[in-house]
């Protein structure tokens, strides 16, 4: 009896082993495949595209270690014509890409000659001619500053800000790197600009220079907060050779 049983049991074992499935080839290639997706997406994506020149870290690195900090709270409240995309790079500093309708020489200069040209036809010959000749002094040759392909801008305000540590009055100001196709053209708007600067910035001007396909513009929004400003500006130009424009010979041409 017992040997009837064992050579049963026997029988059910190589009968249930037959009906077990065998590995299809699709089955192995599928998760071949997918062994392959998840390194694919394990894969570090590329790094986006440069955004500031080293130059330009290397200045807002140097700034932040002399007592000067981004905020964005504090952008939005004090030059809200233009805001920009925030972009964080390496978590520590914060640059705008700027349109060319959120900086002066565009969003309010460009619109005061403009304004200024619309109204000739209603004056009378002296008020005209004398506003025709504001006009070509001081408007930009647009043209110039519309070949710009990327505007990065750093904005920075004293951190005894932060902690009213200062004496009440708390320096801040915007610096700008003007992205162009070519260094002649970065010169063109660069020494267009540095000789009109006093009236595109109004009451305050500002520091201009370029340095290879790039201009680089320093302002504030008061002429009180100039003194790091023109720091910061000849200590960039000095480090990096950067061309400052003349403006005493440009203003001989008018």
């Amino acid at each position: 009896m017992r040997r009837h049983l064992f050579i049963l049991s026997v029988l059910l074992i190589a009968a249930y082993s037959d009906r077990q499935p065998e590995k299809s080839d699709e089955a192995t290639d599928s998760q071949e495949t997918y062994g392959i997706q998840d390194k694919q997406d394990t894969l570090v994506p590329p790094p986006p595209p440069q955004l500031v020149t080293p130059e330009f870290f290397q200045l807002v690195k140097y700034i932040d270690s002399v007592g000067f900090i981004y905020n964005a709270a504090r952008f939005v409240k004090t030059y809200p014509e233009g805001q920009g995309e925030q972009v964080n790079i390496d978590g520590n500093y914060l640059f705008y890409v700027l349109s060319p309708d959120e900086v002066v020489p565009f969003a309010s200069h460009k619109k005061e000659m403009d304004d200024l040209a619309m109204n000739l036809n209603e004056m009378d010959s002296l008020n005209y001619q004398r506003q025709l000749d504001y006009i070509n002094r001081w408007k930009l040759n647009i043209a110039l500053f519309e070949k710009v392909e990327r505007i990065t801008a750093y904005f920075f305000v004293e951190k005894s800000f932060f902690n009213r540590t200062g004496k009440g009055t708390y320096n801040d100001g915007l610096i700008e790197e003007w992205k162009f196709p070519d260094t002649q053209s970065a010169k063109d708007a660069a020494f267009d600009l540095s000789k009109k600067e006093t009236m595109v910035y109004f009451n305050r001007g500002a520091y201009v220079c370029f340095l290879n396909n790039y201009m680089y513009v320093f302002h504030s929004r008061s002429a009180g907060f100039y003194t790091p400003l023109k720091k910061f500006w000849t200590w960039f130009a000095d480090k990096n050779r950067a061309t400052i424009p003349n403006k005493r010979e440009q203003r001989k041409v008018y």
